[in-house]
């Protein structure tokens, strides 16, 4: 599930990343061959009313050459492809990037650091060609990965431990029962003993007494003379 999750937010970067690297790419290459690229696309439209792809091929190929003359213009042009590209590139960090964002945040995978550091990377004017949302997306998988790698471990762990000391704490508890249960035995067998020989010893008392006044009884009478 978490490849699954992991692999579809690298996706959408790497589109996004390549979204804004077409877009200035191609209007760089505006600017720089003002007349190469506009005699081409207005040569390719043209032809192709004609002649279909054919038409496009060919009607490009040849109004794209007669129209590098006009690559003089590019010291106009180009300023204001970059700065048009920069106008593209920053309205997709404003809505792409910031849903890549909160899709990052809504999966707790979203790090300020990593996260301002790839958006200043995308602002930064000629750096829309590096993928900075790509890298920022990668490096917040792979810290929540070894989060999740340490978290599952640190689990395993305290688990192992808990069934442990669980095991530990029910023998104490049994060798506690035994032992209580064999003092209490020993104590009734001790108790059981000292009243049998106190028994004993009231038997022997009472004998004795008796045996006595038998023998007062029968002793003879002497009687002295005067």
């Amino acid at each position: 599930m978490h490849a699954v999750r992991n692999t579809l937010l690298i996706l959408f970067a790497i589109l996004l990343d390549l979204l804004q690297a077409g877009i200035s790419a191609g209007l760089f290459f505006m600017g720089a061959f003002p007349g190469t690229v506009g005699g081409a696309t207005g040569g390719c439209i043209l032809g192709a009313k004609v002649a279909g792809q054919i038409g496009c091929a060919i009607g490009g190929a040849v109004a794209g050459v007669a129209g590098t003359a006009l690559n003089a213009a590019a010291a106009a042009t180009l300023p204001f492809a970059i700065g048009l590209g920069f106008a593209v590139n920053f309205c997709l960090d404003v809505t792409l990037g910031l849903v890549l964002t909160a899709f990052l945040i809504w999966l707790g995978m979203y790090y300020k650091g990593i996260g301002i550091t790839g958006f200043i990377v995308e602002l930064v004017p000629g750096l829309a060609i590096v993928p900075g949302w790509t890298a920022m997306t990668i490096a917040c998988v792979v810290r929540k990965t070894a989060e999740e790698k340490l978290l599952a471990s640190s689990s395993g762990g305290l688990f192992t431990t808990f069934i442990t000391a669980g095991v530990a704490g029910a023998g104490t508890f049994a060798t506690f029962a035994i032992n209580q249960g064999t003092a209490r035995r020993a104590r009734g067998i001790d108790m059981f003993a000292q009243e049998e020989q106190v028994s004993r010893d009231s038997e022997k008392k009472q004998f004795v007494s008796t045996e006595l006044k038998n023998i007062d009884g029968i002793r003879p009478k002497t009687s002295y003379a005067a």
